[in-house]
């Protein structure tokens, strides 16, 4: 499955020589949740530079997130699952 990372230059180009870290979020019950944030398509709104990143299905399955509020798929992986697969800078959207 094709995710990509909506970021800004200089957290792409830490991610693209040394690997994605995870972020923290508080969630909406008050739980403290982390991983990276992913989408299945380039939310140019917040940022400009776009990481693309094949993970098979079944693993992206076990962390989407189930909410349709937002008019896209998301998906919140920990930067460790993250970590085992190639990642590119994809062209601007």
């Amino acid at each position: 499955m094709r995710l990509i990372h909506t970021t800004h230059r200089a957290a792409a180009t830490a991610i693209l020589s040394g690997g994605f870290q995870d972020g923290e979020l508080q969630g909406l019950i008050g739980h403290l949740r982390s991983g990276v944030w992913l989408s299945d398509q380039a939310l140019s709104e917040l940022y400009s530079v776009f990481l693309e990143i094949e993970v098979p299905d079944e693993v992206a399955a076990r962390y989407k997130e189930e909410s349709d509020m937002h008019g896209y798929n998301r998906w919140l992986i920990p930067a460790a699952v993250l970590n085992r697969y190639p990642v590119r800078e994809c062209p601007a959207q």
